[in-house]
């Protein structure tokens, strides 16, 4: 079983990525920041990062710029409501391997991109 830590502030969205891949087999961890997110990644090593941009006390780029440091073989993919953006590019620059656009993006679009990067 593949995990896969969601770092997302938005409840609800946490909540319906949650269901979906959980449903589907994934191991869950979730994190409202990348603060928790980073705290998260002393403990666990998961497969996939699906990754919030615009969250409070530590956006996606300053955990992207921390991640990087840790050397983790982890796989994160953006989450944002924007299809480009100099923020969006920034990440994918730092080691993003893709981009999910939240608005546009339905539980089977999101199955397959996780499948695609984590496998089951």
């Amino acid at each position: 079983m593949s995990l896969i830590l969601i770092v997302e502030d938005e409840k609800p969205l946490q909540d319906v990525y949650k269901l979906v891949l959980h449903t589907h087999g994934y191991e869950i961890l979730t994190a409202n920041n990348g603060l928790e997110a980073l705290d998260h990644l002393k403990s666990f090593d998961p497969e996939l990062i699906l990754l919030d941009i615009n969250m409070p006390k530590m956006n996606g780029i300053e955990f992207m710029r921390e991640f990087i440091k840790l050397k983790s073989v982890s796989a994160v993919i953006v989450l944002s409501n924007m299809s480009y953006s100099e923020q969006v590019d920034e990440v994918m620059k730092l080691g993003a391997v893709d981009n999910i656009t939240k608005a546009k993006t339905g539980p089977a679009e999101l199955l397959a991109l996780v499948e695609r990067h984590a496998g089951t």
